[in-house]
């Protein structure tokens, strides 16, 4: 697959997360673009593009985002390399596959970020911090999904 559609996928997924993050919610929850704009580069770049996108993600997200300070700016890379080290040893033949993969790296974000939250003593009810866990990761994925299906990806 050529670089530059993927590329404007991922720029215009940033620029849906920052314009029309407050139009586009499904129970109070917003899809998790960039998260899913860095998958998707680590998905079909090589290493060197996917971990510079990864970053400039983390950047934008650390940027238009209320979060502790630089977390994403760390957390996406990282997320970038585990996404290549799992293409490298598991097949990825579907959409559905690649849409479960970002549904787990953008759990696992979260509950990165929830951590980090929690060690920083700010406290959120459980409940309430599991359903944004939750919900926030089966809609990325099911955007992720939708995307991937309209762009003709198999």
């Amino acid at each position: 697959m050529k670089k530059t559609p993927v590329f404007v996928i991922i720029l215009t997924l940033a620029f849906v997360q920052v314009a029309f993050a407050g139009y586009l919610k499904f129970f109070g929850i917003t899809a998790d673009c960039f998260t899913l704009a860095l998958v998707i580069a680590s998905l079909f770049f090589n290493v060197r593009l996917a971990l510079i996108v990864s970053v400039v993600c983390g950047v934008l997200k650390d940027i238009f985002s209320g979060n502790a300070f630089a977390i994403n700016t760390i957390l996406a890379p990282l997320w970038s390399i585990v996404v290549v080290q799992a293409v490298r040893r598991i097949t990825l033949d579907s959409n559905g596959v690649r849409a479960s993969l970002v549904g787990v790296v953008v759990c696992l974000n979260a509950l990165a970020t929830r951590a980090v939250f929690w060690y920083a003593g700010i406290s959120v009810p459980l409940g309430v911090s599991m359903r944004i866990v939750v919900l926030d990761s089966l809609f990325t994925a099911l955007i992720a999904f939708l995307i991937l299906t309209a762009l003709g990806i198999k």
